[in-house]
């Protein structure tokens, strides 16, 4: 999984980086990584975690940043943003590199489409997976949803 914060308006990065460590460091378990990567990013490595269940702690990752009230300098009610991508060994890839460069693939696909969501990297490109609130799947094929 690739992460990308944004602070809120106004709100300095050195308050929102230390929040989002916490959260993540919080979200995952003992074996799981989750380190620093590039300027606004953090990339979490989840050993035997399917694509599904990183975006499970993706978006519980997401959810928890997107709710926490912080304050600063007299401001409050500041809010952060995370856009992710998840992508998945074996099924995305089996070299680090791959699996880092699709996962960043994704990220910005979900930058793009509005920011604050998170997206799975897909080797088809006509399909795409869409997930509602309780990961209800539904596989949307050359416009039409089954």
């Amino acid at each position: 999984m690739k992460f990308s914060f944004r602070p809120g308006r106004g709100q300095r990065a050195f308050i929102s980086f230390p929040v989002a460590e916490q959260v993540i460091q919080a979200s995952i378990r003992e074996m799981d990584l989750a380190f620093r990567y590039g300027g606004e990013e953090f990339l979490a490595i989840l050993p035997k975690t399917d694509k599904f269940g990183a975006l499970a702690v993706a978006e519980r990752i997401r959810k928890t940043l997107e709710k926490s009230d912080l304050s600063f300098l007299g401001q409050k009610d500041l809010r952060i943003s995370l856009s992710g991508g998840v992508s998945s060994y074996p099924v995305d890839g089996e070299q680090g590199d791959s699996l880092v460069k699709f996962a960043d693939e994704a990220m910005y696909r979900a930058k793009n489409k509005g920011k604050n969501r998170i997206e799975l990297f897909s080797l088809e490109k006509r399909a795409y997976e869409r997930f509602d609130d309780k990961f209800k799947s539904v596989i949307t094929i050359n416009g039409s949803d089954f």
